[in-house]
């Protein structure tokens, strides 16, 4: 099979980082700009207030506090703030809180001078007001000039207001961090270039003071990185010779039996696609993705329900100016509709020119049809009239005159004829369970590529092939049913024909036969059916718990170790496997899984009669007349 990168996830180790407190910063922006690693909690009991690096995200937090802040008080000024692209990605977060800091500093003591402002101006216009009826009091009597006087040096005296209170700006605080500790480290074990190795001896002479032993073994084979381990290696010596730290980051892959996360590297055109098959759920790590496919049968069976070529060119022009404005969209903050227009438009592309194309073969646009294709098979009773002008079309309708089918596409009489529902139903239903059908099958036949790259036979003999046994002994036999039906250009009742295959096998088919011998035929295939259903459920839970006690006995008497820990080691292995494996809890969800396959079997292929029910109601919203099954 031809490697793709899509087809199964991206190779995924298990590895230990052991970072300075120096260069721990540095480090993780680093690997973060890589976006080729997922962090693991390794003390998933502690509280967020209990972490090594509470202080540095309680800083983070308060920086995000003030930059609402500024915000806000930006808002209440009446100005709209501006965004603009950031060019630097190598932000200094202390230099950052520093101007943050600074800038809230500004805006506060702003506040407070407004603040104090606007209290003098009150309180001098209350002066004022005093002053103008002091003045009054004045001039009312000569007499009382002595108790004015007085009045007015209390009034002058009580305009002698309290100095106003300076409010101290807030102070920045600093979060100290806590005071790094340094870690003692029992060994550390990996591989490292030759050229390398003389440097590195050096700096672990020096970072542990000549406390260490190294010992070194050559590999005579080459050994080749991972193409993502030489990134991980560059960003980390990148952010250690940012930091200044004397000492590098400790790279070193951990082999484990946990099962990786599954990762996917897409690009603008297939992230869409992957982003729909993710939202039903995520395969296994290795599993064969099913994305790879996406990228073709879901435009396609859009295209199948609404396949008009007149509404594919709209849909593909709007699809052709978000593809060919992307980097203008992309740096611009669009609202939700369009963001999510934005982000599917390649999907959107395919869907048009599959709709196009479906419309085509329809022969419908805007549900008008033309015949691009040569003429029409059929003509006018009365030869008076053309095909197209004929007034028993739609009544008694025309009769056929050539055999040779159309070009391409349906027949253009059959467009507002008596008899275009009746057509088009039979013909877009039938072809919906074929497509259905091949679409199932393929997902099968991913299982089979699944079991044989995990290279378990169980699942090639007891899953693959009943399946598809199953599958096609019932509606693999409905679609070939369906071929055999238009090659012959009988008229027998398919319905009847599936129906009573189950109700009564051995009965007389007579007008409904299709070919000799088919009454015995469906009997096997029924057979096939009802042995396939306990051939899925029981082999293989028994041979698993028939191999899992094989194994333990085998693991009875082990191989002497060198050491007690290897010996213990090998002890919590064997309980470990021990734990996992459940008869009763493997016989039940291979019974659940058989169930499973059984029921969507036959509910997967109704489901597909949406491509044509969905297409049958678009063409009665524009012409008269109901979808009826035939």
């Amino acid at each position: 099979m031809v490697a793709m990168d899509l087809f199964r996830s991206e190779e995924m180790s298990l590895v230990q980082l052991i970072i300075p407190a120096e260069s721990a910063h540095d480090t993780i922006t680093c690997l973060a700009e890589l976006g080729l690693l997922q962090f693991k909690d390794l003390n998933p009991e502690k509280s967020p207030f209990q972490r090594t690096y509470a202080n540095q995200l309680k800083r983070c937090g308060e920086m995000g506090r003030k930059i609402r802040y500024i915000q806000d008080q930006i808002a209440k000024s009446g100005k709209t703030s501006s965004y603009r692209p950031l060019t630097d990605k190598d932000i200094n977060l202390n230099e950052l809180e520093t101007k943050l800091t600074e800038l809230e500093a500004e805006l506060l003591e702003i506040n407070a001078n407004t603040d104090r402002l606007q209290r003098t101006h009150s309180e001098l216009t209350e002066l004022q007001l005093v002053l103008h009826k002091a003045g009054v009091l004045f001039g009312s009597a000569r007499d009382a000039a002595s108790t004015v006087q007085h009045q007015g040096a209390d009034t002058e005296n009580g305009s002698s207001i309290e100095e106003a209170v300076d409010y101290p700006l807030l102070q920045e605080q600093e979060m100290q961090t806590d005071p790094s500790k340094q870690a003692r480290l029992g060994f550390v074990t990996g591989l490292i270039s030759k050229a390398k190795a003389a440097s590195f001896e050096r700096i672990i002479f020096r970072a542990t003071r000549g406390n260490m032993f190294l010992k070194q073994a050559p590999i005579e084979d080459a050994v080749l990185d991972p193409a993502t381990g030489e990134k991980i290696h560059d960003a980390l010596q990148r952010a250690a010779h940012v930091s200044n730290s004397q000492v590098n980051t400790i790279f070193q892959v951990l082999h484990t039996k946990e099962t990786p996360p599954s990762y996917f590297e897409t690009n603008k055109f297939t992230s869409a696609f992957q982003e729909i098959v993710e939202a039903y759920g995520v395969g296994r790590y290795q599993e064969a993705n099913p994305g790879c496919f996406t990228i073709i049968t879901f435009p396609f069976l859009f295209a199948v329900m609404f396949g008009d070529w007149g509404h594919g060119i709209c849909l593909l022009l709007g699809a052709l100016y978000l593809v060919l404005n992307e980097k203008k969209l992309g740096s611009k903050k669009l609202g939700d509709t369009m963001e999510m227009a934005y982000g599917g438009r390649y999907v959107i592309l395919l869907m048009a020119m599959f709709s196009i194309y479906t419309g085509f073969i329809y022969n419908e646009f805007f549900s008008v049809s033309f015949g691009f294709f040569g003429g029409s098979a059929y003509q006018c009773p009365d030869p008076q009239y053309s095909v197209k002008n004929c007034p028993t079309a739609t009544t008694s309708g025309v009769e056929k005159w050539s055999y040779e089918p159309y070009a391409f596409g349906i027949d253009p009489i059959w467009h507002g004829s008596r008899s275009e529902l009746p057509f088009t139903n039979s013909l877009k239903m039938k072809m919906s369970i074929l497509l259905g059908i091949c679409q199932m099958n393929l997902g099968i036949l991913l299982s089979y590529f699944n079991a044989r790259y995990f290279r378990s036979a169980l699942d090639v003999w007891y899953q693959f092939i009943p399946q598809l046994l199953f599958l096609n002994a019932l509606f693999g036999y409905l679609s070939f049913l369906i071929i055999l039906k238009w090659c012959q250009g009988s008229k027998p009742d398919l319905y009847h024909i599936m129906i009573y295959m189950f109700l009564s096998p051995t009965e007389d088919l007579g007008e409904n036969q299709l070919f000799i011998g088919q009454t015995y035929v469906q009997i096997v295939l029924l057979l096939v059916a009802l042995v396939a259903v306990p051939w899925m459920l029981f082999p293989k839970p028994l041979i698993m718990r028939k191999q899992h006690i094989q194994k333990m006995h085998g693991r009875t008497y082990g191989f002497l170790r060198e050491s007690d820990t290897e010996s213990t080691d090998l002890e919590v292995d064997v309980e470990h496997d021990e734990e996992e494996f459940e008869f009763s809890e493997v016989f039940v969800h291979q019974m659940i899984h058989t169930i499973e396959f059984v029921l969507n079997s036959v509910s997967n292929t109704a489901s597909y009669l949406r491509l044509w029910a969905l297409s049958c109601k678009k063409i009665v919203l524009y012409r008269h007349g109901s979808c009826s099954l035939d």
